[in-house]
């Protein structure tokens, strides 16, 4: 779909700046986001990861990611569950 994530689905490397979605999904295995990731990203407004909100906030967010403090972020996890 575009999105550059590392073989083990743990980095997500690059979402390209040119895509029109404005959602993402992003997998539960992704504990990194790399610096630039998605800079020029100016469509994205949502954000869905398939963990949970604790495990969200373990996600390490490489500089210049502006566009995810922006996004609204929702979980498939029930943090506690």
């Amino acid at each position: 779909d575009g999105v550059l994530y590392d073989a083990g689905m743990t980095t997500l490397i690059c979402y390209p700046g040119a895509r029109a979605d404005q959602t993402l999904s992003i997998p539960s295995s992704v504990t990194v986001i790399a610096p630039y990731a998605f800079s020029d990203c100016t469509t994205l407004k949502t954000v869905e990861f398939a963990g949970s909100s604790a495990e969200w906030k373990d996600v390490n967010v490489g500089d210049d990611n502006a566009v995810l403090a922006n996004a609204k972020v929702s979980y498939a996890k029930e943090d506690g569950k």
